[in-house]
């Protein structure tokens, strides 16, 4: 029997990138998450041995220890955080924000809980159940972007994943695409992208509890056009006017649909 693959959902991580100068944060109160993680890296260090792993408990001791790093240090950080911090003043999700680390995955076994998914999703931060330690893919990376740009062909940003997956195997296979559903996350990486990449654009963007988030495609679209972005479309399911600098295809449009790497 074969069984087409569920789309994960947005707030999940899929995988831990590292490179080898990576300091590698682990707060749990948990010694026997410690422990998980510590026999997923074991193999990983025999190999790469300047990986730094630390070890905490105490989400103050976190923010102390990651103070005291230099910038450079601190874009080496991965921080995986626990949620649920057992008579602390801090959870895992306050710990990364006063950390400012962007490289932060919360690891919590309350990962079904709606409230703490949206507001991981508006703190662009993933969610890893703990359930999963043992079996998240971890990666060696050669290096991160380090300023480079990423040329692809097209981006979409949709938060329907099967409408962009039908729409790029049925006329862009042959393209570089990158695609992202959650349009907080695209804009928190867009400067990796060339000003004259193609971006698509939703016109609204859901949750995965049906709210809506805080930008639409309109704003995200005229942020972009203020960054200097130059080949702007927007899908929508209805017709109105727009912006000089975007371009509007209607989702029912199919002959536009299959010419977005024309039209903008």
């Amino acid at each position: 029997l074969s069984f087409p693959r569920v789309l994960n959902p947005d707030w999940i991580v899929e995988e831990i990138n590292l490179t080898k100068d990576d300091i590698v944060i682990i707060l749990d109160d948990d010694k026997f998450i410690h422990g998980g993680w510590d026999s997923r890296l074991e193999r990983i260090l025999e190999k790469i041995p300047t990986i730094t792993v630390k070890h905490f408990a105490i989400g103050t001791e976190v923010i102390d220890f990651v103070n005291g790093l230099s910038k450079i240090e601190k874009e080496n950080v991965c921080l995986l955080s626990d949620y649920e911090l057992i008579k602390q003043e801090l959870n895992g999700l306050q710990v990364i924000a006063k950390t400012g680390i962007t490289r932060s995955i919360l690891v919590t076994s309350h990962y079904a809980e709606v409230e703490l998914r949206k507001t991981a999703i508006e703190n662009k931060v993933k969610v890893l159940p703990k359930e999963l330690v043992h079996i998240v893919p971890i990666n060696i990376i050669q290096t991160r972007n380090n300023g480079e740009l990423v040329q692809v062909h097209m981006v979409f940003v949709d938060d329907e994943k099967t409408f962009t997956k039908t729409l790029i195997s049925n006329y862009y296979s042959h393209l570089i695409t990158h695609q992202y559903s959650n349009p907080l996350q695209f804009l928190d990486e867009v400067d990796k992208y060339p000003k004259d990449t193609r971006i698509i654009l939703d016109n609204y963007y859901y949750m995965e509890d049906g709210s809506t988030y805080k930008i639409d495609g309109i704003t995200l679209a005229r942020q972009l056009h203020e960054k200097g972005y130059t080949k702007l479309c927007l899908l929508s399911g209805e017709e109105f006017s727009v912006p000089k600098y975007l371009i509007l295809v209607l989702k029912t449009d199919q002959e536009s649909l299959s010419m977005l790497d024309k039209l903008c």
